[in-house]
């Protein structure tokens, strides 16, 4: 079975149990696009599995900020003036070069 069918599989109310036996005997798959209707057994998600979903969530959109500052981190480097080495600082010193100004700016 492939990992999106197991997805809707759970989405549609079956349990782990089930989807196993699925798996031992393809034959026996269901629809996926129905949905489960079996009252006499409600199925809730434990605590544990919303507190993973709230995490891998939560996960998520932390690495998403990542991405965006780290994007804007590059475009800030990229627009930094090049970086002098103190040896050209040094030579700036002893032999300094002039700018040629135009006639009329002083």
């Amino acid at each position: 079975m492939k990992y999106d069918e197991i997805i809707k599989l759970l989405d549609a109310g079956y349990t782990r149990d089930e989807i196993m036996a699925m798996k031992d005997d393809e034959t026996k798959a269901p629809d996926l696009n129905e949905k489960k209707t079996d009252d006499s057994k409600v199925e809730t998600k434990a605590p544990e599995e919303t507190e993973m979903s709230g995490l891998v969530k939560e996960m998520r959109d932390a690495f998403a900020e990542m991405r965006k500052e780290f994007t804007a981190f590059n475009i800030m480097a990229s627009r930094q003036p090049e970086e002098k080495t103190p040896e050209d600082i040094i030579a700036n010193i002893i032999n300094p070069t002039r700018k040629e100004t135009k006639k009329g700016d002083k």
